[in-house]
């Protein structure tokens, strides 16, 4: 979303979205302007073609942006318009194409060698750089292909639809690498590394064996100190709750472990959403998630557990956070929840979490994991989190270590979102007025 040197703001994100929409509107306008020069009469098509890339200039310098590739084409455009009327034979305009294919090639793949992609000028040097300079490659070579066989072909028909069928892959690849998948190598990973620990989503039956046992383990020391000595904490009691809790939504959990030196040494949960029962929140106290999930995707996140002597290792805590925030990108969950216990209520704080105002409850013995103690539920905004739209601190080391390409694919999906609800409300507001005149 931005540079790692950069201080993420309202305002960043405000502007980082309209640059979402920049690149889809710069990939109409670029079929648009070449269609018109293959399909429609000569003697208007320049001008078209010339509207269209001086609307786009107007647009990118309404949100600050000074585009190269914008500038070069609404100049050359504007020349084919002249060179109209100022030469009798249109001869010359079946080259046209092969013409802008060349140079914009030549411009690509210099600024490319100069280190900057083109695409980055459209983000104002934000953005994931190794995005940046994959798709401007893919562009690159693609005008070089187009640029040969337009001449190439000429003068079979196929001299205009073989490169513009590399402009409309080229518009599919854009959206492939910027929405849905640059290699998994860049997407999330499943295990990781963060200083000292091992971090791993668990996969298997023994992993999740290991991961039942250490949290219970991990449980004992601050149930025991929370309960008092009025009540004994029995590990294996814990770890069977748990395992009770999971039956009821088989196949809704997805634990993640952190090792040290291979030793399980704590874990964290996310509770997926169940279509029947909800999450775990739902049926163990009074949380309702309807009102959040007409806003997206809602998850829950719980049993965190930490061995005592690694309690106060920075990077562990973080690990485990970055598990949860990554997979929750993944899944396009807007909101995070959680069933904290009271003593804990200030570790989730630090990271994004807001306690719901008059939410502490005691835990009831019937409880799958409530032990009598107080609790109190949490929320986290991701999606505003995510979309830059919140001005708190909270959660800046755990989004600084994020997989950069996880986070802007989410962000751009969020942009693409916002730009649909507003096409639906506008449509609505539409469709409100024409009643109103009937």
């Amino acid at each position: 979303m931005s540079n790692s040197g950069d201080k993420p703001s309202t305002r960043d994100g405000v502007f980082l979205r309209a640059a979402v929409r920049l690149m889809l509107l710069s990939l109409v306008v670029m079929l648009l302007a070449l269609s018109c020069l293959y399909f429609v009469p000569i003697f208007v098509a320049p001008f078209i073609s010339c509207a269209l890339y001086l609307a786009l200039w107007t647009y990118e310098k309404r949100i600050g942006v000074w585009s190269p590739v914008t500038r070069l084409m609404s100049v050359f455009y504007m020349m084919l318009a002249i060179a109209r009327f100022a030469v009798e034979d249109i001869a010359w305009s079946a080259y046209s194409a092969p013409i802008i294919y060349s140079v914009l090639a030549v411009l690509i793949l210099f600024l490319l060698a100069l280190g900057k992609p083109f695409t980055i000028f459209y983000s104002k040097g934000n953005g994931f750089y190794t995005l940046h300079y994959r798709a401007s490659l893919m562009w690159g070579l693609l005008h070089v292909c187009a640029a040969f066989s337009s001449i190439y072909l000429m003068p079979n028909i196929l001299f205009l639809y073989v490169p513009m069928g590399l402009m409309i892959l080229g518009a599919l690849g854009t959206i492939w690498l910027n929405f849905i998948s640059m290699g998994a190598k860049f997407d999330r990973q499943a295990r990781f590394k963060l200083g000292k620990f091992e971090f791993e989503q668990v996969q298997n039956e023994r992993q999740r064996d290991e991961f039942y046992r250490v949290i219970a383990t991990a449980y004992v020391s601050d149930l025991q100190r929370a309960s008092g000595s009025r009540k004994k904490i029995d590990r294996a009691k814990i770890e069977q709750e748990h395992r009770n809790s999971d039956a009821k939504r088989p196949g809704h959990q997805v634990p993640f472990l952190v090792r040290h030196q291979g030793k399980a040494v704590g874990g964290i949960c996310m509770f997926l959403d169940h279509a029947e029962k909800g999450l775990p929140i739902e049926s163990e106290t009074d949380f309702n998630a309807t009102t959040y999930r007409e806003r997206g995707a809602v998850i829950e996140v719980g049993r965190l557990g930490v061995m005592p002597r690694y309690r106060l290792e920075r990077n562990l805590l973080i690990g485990l956070f970055k598990c949860i925030v990554e997979k929750s990108a993944e899944l396009r969950v807007h909101t995070i929840v959680n069933d904290s216990f009271a003593f804990q209520e200030k570790l989730y704080s630090k990271i994004g979490f807001h306690a719901m105002s008059d939410g502490y409850y005691s835990g009831g013995e019937e409880d799958s994991t409530g032990y009598g103690l107080t609790a109190i539920p949490m929320v986290m905004d991701l999606a505003d989190a995510i979309r830059l739209d919140t001005q708190t601190s909270t959660g800046k080391e755990v989004m600084e270590c994020l997989q950069p390409y996880v986070i802007e694919k989410f962000f751009k999906i969020l942009a693409l979102q916002e730009v649909w609800e507003n096409f639906k409300g506008l449509a609505l507001a539409k469709e409100g007025i024409r009643h109103e005149t009937h």
